[in-house]
């Protein structure tokens, strides 16, 4: 194998490519198969105490074209508390990100009143912090979740969906 500062070789073997320099270096990380970016080492970690951790993810289910939701409240200590599963009737990602938020806050307040929600997309996080009701698909569901959250402290966070894979499970 050679080094990133080795010179490089002709490749003389193959008479229409003789000549031609190679300048290819092995990948120093491993690589996503489905969109070519590199893998980053995400790991989920436990919220400080006595806050709990509200995982959530979404999805399309192709064949039957619905939408899924899913996830798992966590406390300090990493104990799972409750995990759930449901389809959901929406017409948008953000719709069902919000519904699967608003029935899994109400969930979560029966554990406690101080919790993170971490999510895989940032549209419906960032109405949520912003605490504006948003485009006219989805109002009422925000006014839901923002009545539900308002008795609440409560923290938002994009995390990939490679930090996320039990609620990505759950969700489809």
């Amino acid at each position: 194998m050679a080094s990133p500062a080795a010179p490089l070789e002709p490749a003389q073997h193959v008479p229409h490519w003789c000549g031609v320099l190679f300048p290819m270096q092995p990948p120093t990380q491993t690589m996503d198969r489905r969109t070519g970016i590199p893998n980053r080492d995400v790991k989920w970690k436990p919220p400080d105490h006595p806050w709990l951790k509200l995982n959530i993810d979404t999805c399309l289910v192709a064949p039957s074209g619905k939408f899924g939701g899913g996830g798992l409240i966590r406390n300090s200590r990493s104990t799972m508390l409750a995990a759930y599963s449901s389809p959901i009737n929406a017409q948008s990602h953000c719709e069902v990100e919000l519904s699967t938020i608003l029935h899994r806050a109400l969930l979560a307040k029966e554990f406690g009143a101080l919790f993170w929600i971490e999510s895989a997309t940032q549209q419906g996080l960032s109405l949520i912090n912003s605490k504006h009701l948003g485009p006219a698909q989805t109002r009422h569901i925000m006014a839901r979740v923002l009545v539900a959250l308002q008795d609440c402290s409560t923290k938002t966070r994009v995390i990939p969906r490679q930090g996320n894979k039990a609620a990505e499970f759950l969700a489809k």
